[in-house]
């Protein structure tokens, strides 16, 4: 069974981090506390992470979700944001997308 086979939600956090000389500390705690800890909530199925070319500095997760609802699951409460981190995080905004149904795909042209 494909990982994405049911998932209708995406959740997508895109970012700028504004201390380059923490830079490597802030993605250690994002891949080692922030993915796990999100990824216990009930309904957050994966997640990809994605750096902007040609920058060092912004960022994009695109999270796999069950549903809107997984908002409201006290996992997620405690385990959203970015902590001890906020105050390095600039530009950050978050969107809820809803896959299309039934699912529209296009074949890739070569």
């Amino acid at each position: 069974m494909d990982a994405t086979e049911g998932v209708a939600y995406f959740h997508v956090v895109a970012c700028q981090f504004g201390a380059p000389d923490r830079l490597e500390e802030w993605q250690d705690w994002y891949d080692n506390v922030h993915v796990p800890g999100l990824l216990a909530v009930p309904g957050m199925r994966s997640v990809r992470r994605y750096d902007e070319r040609g920058t060092s500095d912004r960022f994009l997760a695109i999270w796999e979700i069950d549903g809107p609802h997984v908002f409201d699951e006290p996992a997620y409460q405690a385990a959203k944001g970015f902590g001890a981190w906020e105050p390095f995080v600039k530009q950050w905004t978050i969107s809820l997308l809803e896959r299309h149904k039934p699912e529209r795909l296009f074949p890739v042209r070569n």
